[in-house]
């Protein structure tokens, strides 16, 4: 949702703005890929695919609206693989664990006085609204406290040695600097 907290609207603007579709191809090939078993031809054929899905002309879907129960679609679709590249590399993948702090920082439910309409279980709305204060108080805490939720996870996050820091690092500078200017610094466009 590093996107949508960048004032982008739909998938098709994500890819058509090279910042955006340089952290995508990154995610992708570099993170996502490397730790999944299938063949390089059918990895190949996967990343091609996904980015021409991305860039349909055809098709306008609106980043809001595919950002419901984002928390759950993070669990399915990036934390096997954050897991798998920190086990495989031993080291923290720098786009899954931005794309967390971004939806941590987008489940604040508003970006430069607007209000964001998040759509998920109440019960994860409620510990977010509970937690508000955090965003300006407490980023350690309140990246601790996402990470614990091992009723949504599966586990306790914080377990994972450094991913609390680096998270709470990139949600520190995300609502200092904004996530375009933040990538801005890692890729050249």
């Amino acid at each position: 949702m590093h996107q949508y907290l960048a004032g982008i609207r739909t998938v098709r603007d994500v890819t058509t703005t090279p910042i955006f579709l340089s952290f995508i191809k990154d995610l992708i090939d570099n993170e996502v890929i490397p730790v999944l078993s299938q063949s390089p031809s059918e990895l190949t054929a996967f990343a091609s695919a996904v980015i021409d899905r991305f860039n349909n002309p055809y098709i306008e879907h609106e980043l809001i609206s595919i950002s419901l129960n984002s928390l759950t679609k993070f669990k399915t679709r990036l934390l096997p693989q954050l897991i798998s590249y920190v086990n495989q590399y031993n080291k923290i993948p720098y786009c899954i664990s931005f794309s967390l702090a971004a939806l941590i920082v987008f489940y604040r439910g508003e970006q430069a006085g607007k209000i964001i309409p998040l759509n998920d279980d109440d019960y994860l709305l409620e510990r977010f609204k509970a937690w508000n204060e955090l965003y300006d108080s407490n980023i350690k805490q309140l990246t601790e406290n996402v990470l614990a939720m091992s009723d949504l996870w599966g586990l306790d996050l914080n377990e994972i040695p450094k991913l609390q820091d680096d998270v709470s690092q990139k949600i520190t500078e995300i609502l200092s600097n904004g996530t375009e200017s933040m990538l801005r610094k890692k890729y050249v466009c």
